[in-house]
């Protein structure tokens, strides 16, 4: 969509399959959240599907279809007004700000007003939010960048949390640099606000199984831990038996050696007997050293729960936020002066409201 591809079939076509799947409520007993289950048991958090329904808005919107935008609009709203588990409603900043704008796109400035009210009580440091809420009618241009793109996994052993589920704790690392931008045209310049970051949408994420998921997990990784353990321990020891022997063997081969060459008063054969010991020593403690470095590594790669974690790969880190009555076409985005995005006004007699996308990782 961001590459002017409206082609959304595809995505309209999931969301139905979603809708088929979704768990909306769910038991006390099972105490689970509401998510969409696949074949193979991967469990799509809150945000992943609030996501799916903004992107349908977004392209809707952009076909020329506004009524399904508004709808879509509206069900993004509402999942994240309604208390869906015993875990607590799950609500967010930065997603409250991205619906808000597709109201704005769907000239519904009162639905967004209400998002944007919500997302200022969420994060009381978006201040800018106040500015908007005191106006009868939306900004003439409305500018919302998306950045970033999107976390990493990492591994993240922790055993003071649980001595299984602690070496299976996890953590995302984020690259993007939150840059400054700038909005406005070739007259004047408006610095961007940033929004919050999306990180609680991946803490979420991790909690998301319920307690029988959990102990599932617990024993397979349990069992998975052992074995690991186990041939570690054993490779390490076959290792560390055979370095200790070369170092042995070798140490008793080089006295021998030295020994003739004092029987046979020869300095070269005593001064090569001498040369074997250590020569001997250090073979074998590199060896024993070898085989223990490959199995802690073999060891951590199979433990390594972040290279099998599953999550929606982007989404993203935060984003940027412009708005004004007075620019004139075309509109620039700036990172100090190298323009890195420019739009033309649409209509300068109508409000014009744009997402766009900066990774924001390289200068």
């Amino acid at each position: 969509m961001l590459s002017g591809n409206h082609n959304i079939e595809k995505l309209i076509r999931y969301s139905n399959l979603v809708d088929k799947r979704v768990r909306f409520k769910a038991t006390r007993e099972i105490k689970t959240f509401f998510y969409m289950e696949t074949p193979e048991g991967y469990y799509a958090s809150e945000h992943e599907i609030i996501w799916l329904h903004i992107l349908l808005s977004w392209g809707y919107f952009l076909k020329g279809e506004k009524d399904k935008s508004y709808v879509e609009a509206k069900i993004a709203s509402n999942l994240l007004s309604t208390n869906w588990s015993d875990e607590g409603r799950f609500d967010d900043p930065l997603l409250r700000i991205i619906i808000a704008t597709l109201w704005m796109m769907n000239d519904s400035w009162e639905e967004a007003k209400v998002d944007f009210r919500v997302a200022y009580n969420l994060d009381k440091s978006q201040k800018w939010i106040l500015k908007l809420l005191e106006l009868e009618k939306p900004p003439k241009d409305f500018i919302l960048v998306l950045g970033g793109i999107g976390p990493e996994p990492e591994w993240d052993p922790n055993l003071k949390l649980n001595p299984l589920r602690g070496i299976r704790g996890m953590k995302f690392s984020y690259m993007s640099r939150r840059s400054n931008l700038t909005l406005g045209d070739n007259t004047k310049e408006i610095p961007m606000t940033l929004t919050p970051d999306s990180k609680n949408w991946y803490l979420r994420h991790q909690i998301r199984d319920n307690e029988i998921q959990d102990l599932i997990q617990d024993s397979k990784y349990g069992q998975k831990m052992l074995a690991s353990a186990l041939k570690a321990t054993g490779r390490s020891a076959v290792g560390i038996v055979g370095g200790v022997m070369i170092a042995t063997l070798g140490s008793a081969l080089g006295a021998g050696i030295a020994y003739l060459g004092i029987e046979t008063q020869s300095t070269e054969i005593l001064v090569l007997g001498i040369s074997v010991i250590p020569m001997s020593i250090v073979y074998g403690y590199e060896i024993a050293s070898e085989q223990l470095s490959e199995s802690i590594q073999d060891a951590t790669e199979e433990l390594d729960i972040s290279e099998y974690y599953r999550y929606v790969r982007y989404l993203p880190d935060y984003a940027w936020v412009g708005f004004s009555d007075s620019l004139d076409s075309p509109i620039k985005i700036k990172k100090k002066d190298k323009v890195i995005s420019q739009i033309p006004k649409q209509d300068l007699n109508k409000n014009n409201i744009f997402i766009l996308h900066y990774s924001d990782v390289v200068d």
